[in-house]
């Protein structure tokens, strides 16, 4: 199966750079687009091995459909979204690509992990899920979706201009279109994760614990903040590497979502990682 994976940008360099790298590693993934609206972006996507269109950040619906009509044009089986803070498990377009080839137009799971990063703070990890009736909409983020229905839909799925909501806009015009959905939530080896930076940002982690405290669609299932072993464990067996690259960005070696503090220092780093 031929996926072609997409991701808008918009600063976060060094979380972004991260994410493409790992997007690249996937089974089945033969090249990530990256949607951006700077010279800096461009040239982050170019040193990854990345296509890049150029479009303004706002809004940012369009944004994803100008990604989207992009990987149209490079004939893919399948269209794999995900944002430029958020990291797959190993095996995860290799899995969601067995669903499709099974039957389903649209794969993914409806639980993600939230991982708070701050320069000098101890990293949190917080899982949470859709339930009631999000319960079967695959979260955002690594959602694989097939040609067949990409078509049927005319590849615009991101129709209407605005910032927010994009996942559930895109969704429900998969769903009017007669998407089959596959959400196998119960296989652990599916994990997504969105990483945060900058405490100085409001966060969707804040309305996501405001959600689950007023039980609107989405329950805080567990966390992972205190047990060290427990954590690495984690981490080392769904995101390889990760952890190491996260505990650089708490001590400070990279400063927060600003990205580092030149780019000729930051494709220095770069360097060492592609």
């Amino acid at each position: 199966m031929k996926i072609i994976a997409i991701m808008p940008v918009h600063g976060r360099e060094v979380l972004s750079m991260e994410s493409v790298l790992r997007l690249k590693r996937q089974t089945h993934v033969r090249k990530v687009v990256v949607a951006g609206d700077s010279s800096l972006e461009s040239r982050i996507a170019e040193a990854a091995g990345a296509e890049f269109v150029s479009y303004p950040n706002e809004p940012l619906s369009l944004k994803f459909q100008a990604a989207l009509y992009k990987a149209r044009e490079l004939s893919p089986d399948a269209v794999l979204v995900s944002g430029s803070d958020n990291f797959l498990s190993k095996d995860w377009a290799r899995i969601l690509a067995g669903k499709i080839k099974s039957g389903a137009d649209v794969a993914g799971i409806s639980r993600l992990w939230q991982c708070l990063a701050y320069p000098g703070k101890k990293i949190e990890m917080h899982e949470f899920a859709y339930r009631n009736q999000f319960a079967d909409e695959p979260y955002g983020a690594g959602r694989l979706i097939s040609r067949t229905i990409l078509e049927k839909c005319e590849w615009n799925i991101f129709r209407i201009p605005r910032n927010s909501g994009c996942d559930r806009m895109s969704y429900e015009t998969l769903k009017a279109a007669g998407a089959r959905v596959a959400v196998p939530n119960e296989d652990e080896r599916l994990q997504v994760l969105n990483v945060r930076l900058n405490p100085e940002n409001v966060t969707p982690l804040d309305a996501l614990f405001k959600r689950a405290e007023m039980n609107d669609g989405i329950a805080l299932i567990t966390s992972l903040t205190g047990d060290q072993r427990e954590y690495s464990g984690f981490m080392n067996k769904y995101f390889p590497g990760l952890a190491g690259f996260l505990q650089d960005c708490v001590s400070g070696i990279f400063p927060g979502e600003k990205g580092p503090s030149s780019a000729k220092g930051f494709f220095r780093w770069f360097s060492g990682r592609a």
